[in-house]
């Protein structure tokens, strides 16, 4: 999985086949966070486990990872060959795993269904505040 940062503030998936492997769910009061707004949650296909959320940013659909949906494991430390972790942040995982770069092509998410697309696009927005 590709992940890079958007706005230094959200992580998301850049792998074009991604919607094809997951399906969201509408939320019913989507929110308003700086700019950007969470239209829905994202889920795996198979199991319906929650990846993340659906992100709108710049009039664009991206899928966003929850850092605490994912279960990391140091593969440098062979020797302790520690246990996976459950980390609750990506501040958290930036420093004690991995770098991660900002997005930088951003067409390449685009490939969301015409379908979601509008089924998104006709929610209404709530700010955090409301």
């Amino acid at each position: 999985m590709d992940i890079r940062s958007v706005a230094d503030s959200f992580y998301v998936c850049c792998n074009k086949n991604v919607w094809k492997i997951s399906r969201n769910e509408v939320h019913k009061r989507p929110t308003k966070m700086g700019l950007s707004i969470n239209c829905a949650r994202w889920l795996c296909n198979s199991c319906d486990f929650e990846w993340g959320t659906v992100v709108k940013y710049s009039n664009t659909y991206l899928p966003s990872l929850k850092a605490k949906s994912f279960l990391l494991e140091r593969i440098d430390l062979s020797e302790e060959h520690s246990e996976p972790l459950r980390i609750d942040t990506w501040t958290s995982i930036r420093k004690e795993y991995f770098n991660i770069d900002p997005t930088t092509m951003m067409q390449a998410l685009c490939d969301v269904s015409k379908e979601d697309r509008e089924k998104w696009d006709q929610q209404r927005c709530w700010s955090t505040g409301d």
